[in-house]
C-alpha cells in the first residue's frame, strides 16, 4: 500500500522543490541509484533525493566516485557508494549486502535495471521494488528467478512491454508526477543565460533534452533546426555534450559553418541542460524526438518533462504512450507521430518562430496547468 505525503524538503537542488514522498507501511527504505543509468539522469536522482530526505531513508549510489559526485550535485544525500567490477551488476552483490547490513531496511528500491539485478540477490527476507522509467540496451544478465522476486512499477507507460518481455514481475505502474512536480520559477536568470549562448532577442532558444542526456539522438534534432534555419528562421539548439552522436551533430554543423551564416544553426553544448533548474530560464521550447525509423528513443525517460514544464517550458515530441501521458497536446506543447522524420517537427518549429504570440500561450498554460498539479489541486 503506497500511500502519497507532501512535503517541502531543503535536501533537494532546487529549494523550490515541492514533490510526495512514499510512505511504505511505515518502514524505511534503502534506495540503490545508478547515475547515468538508463532512467536514473540528474532529474530522477533528484527526485529519489527529495524522497529518501523526506523520510529519513538511505541512498546508495551504484558506481566509483564519479558517480557519487554526480548524485550528490543532484541533490542526494549519498551514505555509501560501491564500483560495478566490469560494470556488471551482478558483480556488486557483496558490496550491496554490506550497504544494506549498515541499515538492515525491509525494503530496497532500485531505480535502475541494474540496481534491480545488483539488489535482487539481497536475503529472500527483503522486499525489493524497482521504480524503472526506462531500459537498458543490454539485457542485465540474471537467473529468471532472481528477476521474479523484483517488483517492477514502470513509470510511464512506454516501458511495460519492453519490461515484461524482459521477465521482469511487473507491479502497479507509477506517475513521473507523483514522484517529482517542482515549483515554478521566476524567470531572474534569463538575460544571463541568453548572453552566455550568444542569443539574440529574436532567436528561437531551443533545448535539446533526454534523461539521461545519452537518451536523445542529436543529429535527428539537429537536423530539425537545420531546415528552420534553411527557411531562414533564427533558431539556436543547446544540447548536452553527453547527447546521443553528439559528435556526427558537431560535424554536420562545422561542415554547415563553412557554408556561410545563412545555413548555419548554431549548435552549443552545455552540460548544465541535465538539470533543468539551472538554466529552464533561458530555454523557449524543449525538443524531444525519436531517431527516424525508431518506434521509441531507447532508453528515454518522462521523468524530465515536469521539471520543464513547471518551468513554463513547452515541448515538441514525438508522441509515444507514455509521452503522451505526460504531454498534453496544444496546451504543453505539440506531438510529432513517431517515424515521421524531421519535416513535421520543422512545420511546428516554424510556425512557433513565425507566431511568437503561440509559444507564449503555450508557455503560460503548460506553467498554469503544471502549477496547478505542484499545488495538489490537479
Amino acid at each position: 500500500m503506497i500511500e502519497l505525503i507532501w512535503v517541502k524538503t531543503s535536501a533537494c537542488v532546487d529549494p523550490r522543490l515541492e514533490v510526495p514522498t512514499l510512505s511504505i507501511q511505515a518502514e524505511k527504505a534503502l534506495h540503490l541509484i545508478e547515475p547515468g543509468a538508463a532512467g536514473c539522469g540528474p532529474c530522477t536522482m533528484a527526485a529519489v533525493g527529495a524522497l529518501a530526505a523526506g523520510r529519513g531513508e538511505r541512498i546508495v549510489v551504484l558506481g566509483g566516485r564519479r558517480a557519487a559526485e554526480a548524485a550528490m550535485d543532484a541533490g542526494c544525500s549519498v551514505a555509501a557508494n560501491f564500483p560495478m567490477p566490469l560494470g556488471i551488476p551482478r558483480l556488486a552483490r557483496t558490496a550491496v549486502r554490506l550497504a544494506w547490513k549498515h541499515g538492515r531496511e525491509t525494503t530496497v528500491i532500485a531505480w535502475s535495471e541494474g540496481a534491480a539485478t545488483a539488489a535482487s540477490l539481497l536475503p529472500p527476507e527483503i522486499s525489493i521494488i524497482a521504480h524503472l522509467s526506462a531500459v537498458e540496451r543490454n539485457v542485465p544478465l540474471l537467473e529468471p528467478w532472481r528477476r521474479h522476486r523484483v517488483e517492477v512499477r514502470p513509470i510511464g507507460l512506454d516501458v511495460v512491454g519492453e519490461l515484461a518481455e524482459r521477465g521482469w514481475r511487473l507491479g502497479p505502474g507509477l506517475d513521473a508526477r507523483s514522484l517529482a512536480i517542482p515549483a515554478a520559477t521566476e524567470g531572474t536568470r534569463r538575460a544571463s543565460l541568453r548572453r552566455e549562448w550568444d542569443a539574440g532577442p529574436d532567436d528561437l532558444v531551443i533545448g535539446c533534452v533526454g534523461d539521461p542526456p545519452g537518451a536523445i539522438d542529436l543529429p535527428t534534432v539537429f537536423g530539425v533546426c537545420a531546415v528552420c534555419t534553411v527557411a531562414g528562421r533564427k533558431v539556436r539548439l543547446i544540447a548536452h555534450p553527453e547527447s546521443g552522436r553528439c559528435d556526427l551533430a558537431r560535424r554536420w554543423s562545422r561542415r554547415l559553418d563553412r557554408q556561410g551564416d545563412r545555413v548555419a544553426t548554431p549548435l552549443i553544448l552545455d552540460e548544465r541542460l541535465a538539470a533543468p533548474w539551472l538554466v529552464a530560464d533561458g530555454i523557449d521550447l524543449l525538443l524531444a524526438l525519436n531517431r527516424d525509423g525508431a518506434a521509441v528513443h531507447p532508453g528515454m525517460s518522462p521523468m524530465t518533462f515536469p521539471w520543464w514544464f513547471a518551468r513554463g517550458v513547452p515541448a515538441v515530441a514525438s508522441e509515444t504512450e507514455g509521452v503522451a501521458q505526460m504531454l498534453r497536446d496544444g496546451v504543453d506543447g505539440r506531438l510529432v507521430p513517431s517515424g515521421t522524420g524531421r519535416n513535421a517537427a520543422a512545420v511546428v518549429l516554424m510556425r512557433l518562430c513565425d507566431h511568437p504570440d503561440l509559444l507564449m500561450a503555450s508557455s503560460d498554460a503548460v506553467a498554469a496547468r503544471w502549477h496547478v498539479v505542484d499545488a495538489g489541486q490537479g
